[in-house]
């Protein structure tokens, strides 16, 4: 797991970091895209979220509990 966090969390915070002049209205021209903007910018949290935190986690409970039915 911590091979891809870079990568991912790398990414993520890059394209956060370029939205965020779109989504305070701050870029000239893209007056009508800041809510675009701010829906891509919660959708790539909550996906780097699930993607480092909740598969994990949902992966390591599922196999705790395969293990402990077998016993």
């Amino acid at each position: 797991m911590k091979v891809r966090t870079r990568p991912v969390v790398a990414t993520a915070v890059t394209t956060i970091a370029g939205m965020l002049p779109i989504a305070t209205e701050r870029a000239f021209g893209l007056e009508r895209l800041p809510p675009l903007a701010i829906v891509a910018i919660g959708g790539l949290f909550i996906g780097t979220f699930l993607t480092l935190v909740y598969t994990p986690v949902f992966y390591l409970m599922k196999e705790w509990l395969y293990k402990k039915l077998k016993m």
